[in-house]
């Protein structure tokens, strides 16, 4: 009994440490728990690397990965770390994992993927890495919203309309999927030209989503 409270007790520093970004209270609670899981999870279903993910902490997350903590580990809901860093909008953490080979088209429970959250975010900067790395741009969570979509829905003008300009965006989509992405193209163009602007185009963009016109 004893032991499982020691252990419980170290996670809960462990994923402490992590949160707060202190790698070297993070390296103290490692040397004081030989043996110890980096890949259990608190009561929250989070692991140490998850949280470190979280809030954008590359050196724990570094070190993490390092001493052996599995970078595809997902937390209950199916959240591995690259698609928390992705969330997040944590480009040097995503940079990272990606080096490590993390799974970039692992997805969640519901069918999100690490660059379907970034859109959904407006992190620009990371569904351009994301993409640059080989991220299926077009793979959709259940129901069939695609990146593309979503980025359209929350007004992302930015980045929907990088993924229209990506090469291949447009394939594999649902009817809505193409009718937005035809829009996406039409809207792009004219904010290049200055016919619209920006704060303009981003409510025009939200209003024919949402009444479908």
């Amino acid at each position: 009994m004893g032991s499982c409270v020691d252990a419980a007790v170290l996670l809960d520093r462990l994923i402490e440490a992590s949160r707060s970004g202190n790698v070297q209270m993070v390296q103290l609670v490692l040397a004081s728990g030989a043996g110890m899981d980096l890949d259990a999870v608190n009561g929250d279903g989070a692991t140490a690397l998850s949280i470190a993910c979280e809030e954008g902490h590359l050196e724990v997350v570094h070190f993490l990965c390092e001493q052996g903590a599995d970078k595809d580990k997902a937390v209950d809901d199916g959240a591995t770390p690259l698609w928390i860093a992705s969330g997040e909008g944590h480009l040097d953490v995503v940079h990272f994992l990606c080096e490590q080979n993390a799974d970039k088209d692992k997805a969640t429970d519901d069918g999100s993927t690490p660059l379907w959250i970034a859109s959904q975010n407006g992190h620009l900067d990371a569904v351009r890495f994301l993409c640059e790395q080989g991220a299926d741009k077009d793979k959709a969570m259940d129901g069939g919203i695609t990146p593309l979509w979503i980025a359209s829905q929350e007004r992302h003008l930015d980045v929907a309309r990088f993924l229209c300009e990506a090469q291949g965006a447009e394939k594999s989509f649902s009817l809505l999927g193409r009718i937005i992405w035809m829009r996406c193209t039409s809207l792009a163009s004219r904010v290049r030209t200055g016919t619209m602007g920006t704060s303009l185009a981003g409510s025009y963009m939200h209003n024919r989503v949402r009444t479908g016109r």
